[in-house]
């Protein structure tokens, strides 16, 4: 509680990539202890509310702390080397919640107000890229990329973890026996590397 309380209030980087781990690792365990008491319907509600509360508040941090006003920074060559098109666009999908995919890039476009050919003798106010606002470029490299990242990886796995205990409650099986269950699984059942569950019947998970 004193972490979800800590990450509604955070207004910078450090205290809000601070909170965001400590929070999610504390709710982790949380539910875990749950589950492994035989609570798995409350674990998955749990699970369910814990991803709700740190996507409302990591999109927030995503979009008023990390990306900010300008997102159409991130298109000058200053991050062409930091930050592909693709991995751009995921963030602007996870930021506002929307996915355009590609889409985004033309309405940064807009933003930009960069003609290639002048309007005119002079261009008037041109914007363009050249503002120079924000935290300067060695802090974007070292604080706000690696942030980006890190949110976007910590929503996978939550999303992950919402699929993993839907399963447990379905099946009524705490995580330590699923768990003893895969180490007893041989390795040739193995398939690339990875073990290909599919579930038969409620009171066999395994197939």
């Amino acid at each position: 509680m004193r972490y979800r309380e800590v990450l509604s209030e955070a207004n910078t980087i450090e205290a809000a990539m601070a909170a965001e781990e400590y929070f999610a690792l504390t709710a982790l365990a949380q539910i875990r202890c749950t589950a492994e008491l035989g609570m798995l319907d409350i674990a998955y509600k749990e699970i369910e509310e814990a991803n709700s509360f740190w996507q409302k508040e990591a999109h927030r941090v995503a979009q008023n702390i990390l990306i900010g006003d300008y997102p159409e920074r991130f298109l000058a060559s200053d991050f062409v080397e930091n930050v592909s098109v693709s991995e751009l666009t995921q963030w602007l999908d996870f930021v506002y919640d929307d996915q355009k995919g590609y889409v985004w890039i033309d309405e940064l476009r807009t933003k930009i107000n960069e003609c290639w050919y002048s309007k005119g003798f002079l261009k008037g106010g041109g914007s363009g890229l050249n503002r120079n606002v924000g935290i300067g470029l060695e802090k974007e490299q070292k604080m706000v990329i690696p942030a980006m990242r890190k949110l976007i990886a910590r929503s996978t796995v939550l999303e992950g973890y919402m699929a993993q205990y839907e399963v447990l409650e379905t099946q009524q099986m705490m995580p330590s026996e699923f768990e003893q269950k895969i180490k007893e699984l041989p390795e040739s059942s193995a398939v690339d590397g990875y073990l290909i569950l599919e579930p038969e019947e409620k009171s066999n998970l395994l197939a």
